[in-house]
């Protein structure tokens, strides 16, 4: 699954977003906003800005949205497990546990998996 289709899978089914063009003057950008009903409530962000997978701040978005732990691994882990994310909705639903090199990576990774 490439990066663009991991997006668009974390901002439709985790954060709830939909993706329209931005109809401001001048602008041909997409932008993610909120629906209420069928009337657009407020943009949230433009595509171009929101990238979970490299921009820690977009991460955490989606990290406190399904409540995801996430915790750095102490001493010298391996490049690819410096950070643990954890989805536990036990003990009447499912548990993630995933590695990654980076925070964003690990809590996108974990989302990935919830929502699957």
């Amino acid at each position: 699954m490439d990066e663009r289709h991991i997006k668009f899978e974390l901002a439709t089914k985790v954060m709830g977003w939909k993706l329209h063009f931005d109809h401001s003057p001048g602008s041909t950008r997409l932008a993610w906003v909120v629906e209420i009903g069928r009337k657009i409530d407020h943009l949230e962000k433009y595509d171009d800005e929101w990238n979970p997978l490299h921009n820690i701040a977009d991460a955490w978005q989606v990290a406190e949205k399904l409540f995801i732990a996430v915790i750095p691994q102490a001493g010298f882990p391996p490049e690819d497990m410096k950070f643990l994310a954890i989805i536990d909705k036990e003990p009447l639903g499912p548990k993630y546990e995933v590695f990654a090199e980076t925070a964003p990576k690990a809590i996108c990774q974990v989302d990935m998996n919830f929502i699957a």
